[in-house]
């Protein structure tokens, strides 16, 4: 019996851990201490527009096999050119602004898997 939940917990750990879209606006949001909903909306306020862009370049290099397009629809409904352009302000962004780079490397280890 404890073999068997021994081996289902792990199993459920590993899946836990898996980064998933879901997983990323999640704690995006956690992080800025916004709603889901905030994240999604079409708001152009500099925080909201930061913490969508933060998912999108997330997404785009936490989640293999995610098209632009697919992270655009999850997030609130953008083109896949959207998309690009918040993967490249994001980096542009991080390489000028320590304190950027500093919520995008916070978000990143939020998202890390626990280590056993």
């Amino acid at each position: 019996m404890e073999l068997a939940e021994k081996v289902t917990g792990n199993i459920v750990n590993e899946a836990h851990d898996e980064v998933t879209m879901d997983r990323v606006q999640n704690v995006v949001c956690e992080y800025f201490n916004i709603t889901r909903e905030t994240l999604l909306s079409k708001s152009r306020k500099r925080n909201i527009v930061q913490a969508r862009q933060i998912a999108m370049y997330l997404s785009r290099n936490l989640i293999g096999g995610c098209s632009l397009s697919t992270i655009g629809m999850e997030l609130g409904g953008k083109d896949h050119a959207t998309v690009l352009h918040a993967c490249n302000q994001v980096s542009d962004l991080m390489s000028t602004d320590k304190l950027f780079r500093q919520y995008v490397s916070d978000i990143e280890r939020m998202l890390a898997p626990v280590a056993r």
